[in-house]
């Protein structure tokens, strides 16, 4: 059933042979437009930056498209020089046909390339498809809990007509062949980078009790979860300090949670701040109670500044943390004992300096080895250039020149 209303709403499927391992000889510099819904303060918009970033030192032209508003962010995407527009592409009919202002902002720009991140998938995969770019990548940077019964479908559409899925993590890989109908042929997991020379551990002094966590306000990283463990440490750690970095719906709920709790005077809700690594050297322990994860930036920017971790074994993240030999991971029971589990680690964490410093080193190590923003930008590179090539030889260009305009 599926099928068939797939085929009639998209008409013919791209085909994507297996891909080589080899980067191709002589490859030249391509123009990439970068698609999201906004330049907020989060993780996949700050990977989204620093790839953007990376690839223009690397020759590439790359600009950054927004489909709902400009975000937080929208000033440090043009202080690196990277055009940025605002491209509305409203409610669920862009998912099946091409949002005209979308189209013809593709055609106008004409990237070799159209990268969307979560958010932007179906919008940007049916005008890029319009607007024939000639290779179109997708990055799934996670998962949320409470998703509209839709969102498969819509992903399912979106899917015809992209060209390759890269996902943050493996558990993304088999949703997304598994729900989404994606071809394992058409996927890969490419993890987020971060920049570890920014991110150091802080010079060497007395630990204290002070936990934080870096997350948006919203019902999927379930602070509420974090304060209530939170509280039962504080029943036996009475100087600990729990600080709350970001922003969201739920601002006014957590904040009259932490007063119904009784721990309001030892939480500070710091809203969202743009001096991250300043954060980092400010805490004792990162704590992330999150109820889905792909690859972490939050928990990468913590095991790069030599923060020992505290984490719900979600998603991407017991991988990331590898199985627990880089932090504490506690397994979620969906009956509320969970938060017993997270009280524990955070108590243990916080107590235990020789744990705690074996932990923090090896999350720094493991960040530089195989995390860095180098590695990241390189594997989307040679993708790009892959797609392109895969493409190009099924589908004729009829002549047109690659990145014949600017972004």
């Amino acid at each position: 059933m599926i099928s068939s209303v797939l085929r009639a709403t998209l008409g013919r499927r791209r085909s994507t042979p297996e891909r080589s391992t080899d980067a191709p000889a002589g490859a030249q510099p391509l123009t990439i437009q970068m698609v999201l819904p906004a330049m907020v303060i989060g993780g996949m918009e700050t990977m989204v930056l620093a790839l953007a970033r990376h690839l223009i030192e690397r020759g590439h032209r790359v600009g950054v498209t927004c489909l709902r508003t400009e975000g937080p962010l929208a000033a440090a995407v043009r202080d690196a020089g990277i055009p940025l527009a605002v491209v509305p592409a409203p409610g669920a009919k862009a998912n099946l046909i091409a949002a005209p202002g979308l189209r013809e902002h593709f055609r106008r720009v004409r990237p070799d390339v159209v990268h969307a991140h979560s958010g932007a998938w179906g919008q940007s995969a049916r005008a890029a498809h319009a607007a024939r770019v000639p290779a179109f990548v997708h990055t799934a940077h996670g998962l949320d809990d409470a998703e509209p019964w839709h969102l498969p479908i819509w992903r399912r559409i979106a899917a015809w007509q992209t060209d390759h899925v890269v996902c943050v993590s493996a558990p993304l890989v088999e949703y997304h062949h598994g729900v989404a109908g994606v071809p394992r042929a058409r996927l890969s997991v490419i993890a987020n980078g971060i920049d570890t020379d920014r991110f150091t551990p802080r010079a060497a002094e007395g630990r204290g009790h002070r936990v934080g966590v870096v997350a948006r306000l919203v019902a999927g990283k379930n602070h509420a979860r974090l304060l209530r463990a939170f509280c039962r440490v504080r029943g036996r750690i009475p100087d600990a300090t729990l600080t709350i970095v970001g922003d969201g719906p739920l601002r006014e709920a957590l904040g009259e949670l932490s007063r119904t709790l009784g721990v309001h005077d030892a939480v500070t809700f710091a809203g969202e701040r743009t001096d991250m690594p300043t954060v980092y050297r400010q805490l004792d322990v990162c704590a992330l109670s999150s109820d889905a994860e792909g690859t972490s930036m939050t928990l990468l920017e913590a095991m790069a500044s030599g923060l020992p971790i505290v984490a719900t074994a979600v998603g991407g993240t017991p991988a990331l943390l590898d199985r627990g030999a880089c932090g504490w991971l506690v397994p979620l029971d969906g009956q509320g004992r969970d938060e017993v589990a997270f009280a524990d680690a955070l108590f243990t964490a916080l107590t235990d300096d020789a744990a705690a410093a074996t932990r923090a080193a090896n999350a720094r190590r493991r960040v530089v080895e195989r995390y860095g923003e180098g590695a990241m930008t390189v594997a989307y590179e040679h993708l790009y250039h892959q797609v392109l090539m895969e493409r190009q030889r099924r589908v004729p260009m009829n002549g047109r020149r690659r990145g014949a305009r600017n972004v």
